[in-house]
């Protein structure tokens, strides 16, 4: 017989052990295989307590000698399976359940052939799954783990195959190797736990490395555009300002994320900015929007934004992304071209003034001029000669043709503002002809 103390104790390592697997399983979302070393671990205490606390010496009855080979069976078939499990190699639970099923039946066949007392059947099968299990680890040693524990399997194994040997001496002292068991499934258990552990570690930091790879991606193709692009979170918080954007906000200093435009810029300069981004985030509508400030050292600055909301997967907004061009340049091209046309228009103005001021000043002077000319002509300051009178007609054609010409700068002043008349007359030809020949006449003689 076993000491009492020895056999709860051996009994209870591997039910600690399957505990702390199924709580991993269930509320750490470990992998598959956490599930079969947790029934595997807890069906070996059956094995304990049937050969602990019976006279194994003597014959068993069928009803304890199923749950103890059941049980020691049961856990040396799931950890390899487990491990298959792990490596990536495909098991289900059914094909290990029926597998162990099969060996139990096997075994107890076994069993039934041999002399009473001999229990070598299931020790000699389980060592040749524990080294199954040690082996598949040892090959696929993915970290230092891997192989202690595939070791410490191997070594399992040997416990196992001293079980076989001593089961057969009825005088056999099984304190010893009670108690060893106890060490020796304690270790397994934590090994497999602990790479469990180490395999979740590798993974959160693959999925690290992936994730500050895939954010180093998107902030070289965002600063590589020649627009300013910001993503701020609900709280209105940059999370993600590019490099054109940057050079903008530089007056501001270097630590923008995590801060508000209007912690950035004043509450005032944000005020319209962010009651936008408000309306965004509760209408999930973009909008577009010129974006104007000045910055820490004065210069103004105007931003032709384009808003979106940035939705997740479950349609709910988690942002606004903004996408702006720098039009500062543009603006103020365009306050110097206003400028320049309104005094275009001003000096234009000023010119129509000036010709219609001038019209009038020079029509009465050449009134006068007509005027005498006319009564020369006329001989009401007596009788001129031929050569007198040819002249008063050159002063009377030559006056009448300066004062077409002033009252032609007049229409052009009244052209301007859009208050000419255009009247259509008859005209003669013969006449229009013979007045400029006698404009041109007296030069070419």
């Amino acid at each position: 017989m076993v000491l009492p103390t020895i056999v709860v104790t051996a009994a209870a390592a591997p039910l600690i052990v399957a505990a702390i697997c199924m709580f991993a399983y269930v509320k750490l979302d470990g992998g598959r295989h956490l599930l079969f070393w947790a029934i595997g671990h807890a069906g070996l205490p059956a094995a304990f307590i049937v050969v602990g606390f019976t006279d194994w010496q003597t014959a068993f009855p069928w009803y304890l000698l199923l749950p103890g080979m059941a049980g020691n069976l049961l856990a040396t078939v799931m950890v390899a399976a487990g491990i298959r499990v792990l490596v990536g190699k495909p098991t289900s639970i059914a094909a290990a359940f029926l597998f162990t099923a099969i060996l139990v039946l096997v075994a107890m066949l076994v069993h039934a052939s041999l002399p009473p007392g001999n229990f070598a059947v299931s020790p000699f099968i389980s060592s040749i799954f524990l080294l199954y299990g040690g082996m598949l680890l040892l090959r696929h040693r993915r970290s230092t783990l891997y192989t202690l524990v595939g070791i410490i399997l191997l070594l399992r194994a040997a416990i196992s195959l001293y079980y076989s040997i001593q089961l057969q001496d009825a005088n056999a002292d099984l304190n010893g190797a009670f108690s060893f068991s106890i060490f020796a499934n304690l270790l397994t258990g934590l090994g497999l736990i602990m790479i469990e552990f180490d395999n979740a570690r590798q993974r959160e930091r693959l999925a690290r490395d992936a994730e500050h790879k895939t954010r180093q991606f998107l902030e070289t193709v965002l600063d590589t555009m020649p627009a300013t692009m910001t993503f701020k979170d609900r709280d209105l918080r940059y999370r993600i300002i590019n490099r054109e954007m940057r050079v903008l906000l530089e007056p501001y200093g270097a630590n923008l994320l995590g801060r508000t435009w209007s912690e950035i810029a004043g509450a005032d300069a944000a005020a319209v900015v962010e009651e936008q981004d408000r309306e965004i985030l509760a209408t999930g509508e973009p909008r577009h929007m010129e974006q104007g400030w000045k910055g820490a050292d004065g210069r103004p600055t105007v931003v032709w934004a384009l808003k979106v909301p940035l939705k997740g997967g479950d349609g709910e907004i988690q942002g606004v992304v903004t996408c702006g061009i720098d039009i500062t340049r543009l603006k103020d091209t365009e306050t110097q071209l206003i400028e320049q046309r309104e005094a275009a228009e001003a000096a234009s103005r000023a010119k129509s003034t000036f010709l219609a001021n001038m019209s009038h000043e020079l029509r009465t002077p050449l009134n006068a001029i007509i005027g005498f000319a006319e009564m020369m002509k006329a001989g009401y300051l007596g009788t001129l000669t031929e050569r007198q009178q040819e002249y008063a007609g050159n002063i009377h054609q030559s006056g009448e043709h300066l004062l077409r010409l002033v009252s032609d700068l007049l229409d052009l002043s009244r052209l301007e503002s859009g208050k000419l008349e255009v009247n259509v007359t008859e005209c003669d030809f013969d006449q229009i002809a013979a007045a400029a020949l006698a404009m041109v006449e007296p030069q070419a003689k």
